[in-house]
């Protein structure tokens, strides 16, 4: 399986904030347990520039697309980073 940088990063740049909002909801929502979703092929490096294309427009958010966001991390048990 190829790498899911080259694959997802250019079509995460497209999205807009409450597309990329959508995305991340989409895949907690999978019908696998969290721990089966985190270590599928790609995943690690797909979820990192997941959060790298949110983090440069978190102040186009709403409220309701970051309270989407904040869930779906919460439902897949994964802490993104602070800053």
């Amino acid at each position: 399986m190829p790498p899911a940088r080259p694959l997802s990063e250019p079509r995460l740049k497209e999205c807009g904030t409450g597309n990329l909002a959508r995305v991340i909801l989409a895949v907690s929502k999978l019908e696998l347990i969290p721990w089966d979703i985190k270590g599928s092929p790609g995943f690690a490096t797909w979820v990192a520039c997941f959060e790298t294309m949110s983090m440069r427009r978190m102040n186009a958010f709403r409220g309701e697309e970051l309270v989407r966001l904040i869930s779906a991390f919460a439902d897949l048990r994964h802490r993104p980073p602070a800053e």
